[in-house]
């Protein structure tokens, strides 16, 4: 089950823009951002809920340490079916020097957060909404671009690694590193006006007790 990213960053870029026009620009944020993304899903016959807790997602409460959420998930058909699409939010605003307003730590939190989902067939997905004015994080892949990062307890994203914060690293289960090697990174791009979405799909690869790595 997936979406098409370019679709969805077009229409909820469009969405982000007529709302500035309108003057509501001070009050763009995340809320607002994922009320957008699942207003798009619905007209597009997916079932939507929001916060869902991971342990209820895969009925698994040992795949983590702590509380993990997901800004929305969506699903076609039965809502109890196994998969769907698993979906992140972050909207950034700018500092005085064009700096987005969240540390790229928060970003790559959400990369994790997405692949710790282990059980049946999802797609995962970050939108993030920002202005035309922030320099957006240079370690992320560019728009049309695919890129592989290894997760790991030491590195940078400069050097092809993302390390999770301590606090997302306390509640995930302290096997993750071991199942899960990398994940590879696309990047789908809109911008209409001064608003730009971007969209980034997630593919985790687990390592199975053979040591083969295959696609989650």
């Amino acid at each position: 089950m997936t979406i098409d990213t370019r679709n969805i960053a077009d229409a909820v870029c469009h969405w982000l823009e007529y709302k500035r026009l309108t003057g509501l620009e001070a009050m763009l944020g995340e809320g607002l951002l994922t009320h957008a993304v699942a207003e798009y899903l619905v007209a597009h016959g997916w079932k939507v809920s929001a916060e869902r807790e991971l342990s209820t997602i895969e009925n698994a409460p040992n795949h983590q340490m702590g509380y993990i959420s997901y800004d929305l998930i969506a699903k076609r058909g039965n809502v109890d079916c196994d998969g769907g699409v698993a979906i992140e939010v972050k909207f950034l605003k700018t500092r005085g020097s064009g700096a987005p307003s969240q540390s790229i730590e928060r970003i790559t939190d959400d990369v994790v957060k997405l692949s710790c989902i282990k059980q049946g067939t999802w797609s995962r997905y970050l939108i993030v909404g920002y202005g035309s004015s922030v320099q957006f994080y240079d370690q992320m892949p560019k728009e049309g671009e695919q890129s592989c990062i290894k997760f790991g307890t030491e590195g940078d994203l400069r050097s092809g690694t993302i390390v999770p914060s301590v606090s997302l690293r306390n509640r995930i289960e302290p096997s993750f590193f071991d199942t899960t090697a990398e994940c590879s990174l696309s990047h789908s791009r809109s911008q209409h006006g001064r608003m730009v979405v971007s969209v980034f799909s997630i593919h985790p690869k687990r390592i199975y007790p053979n040591g083969a790595a295959l696609p989650a």
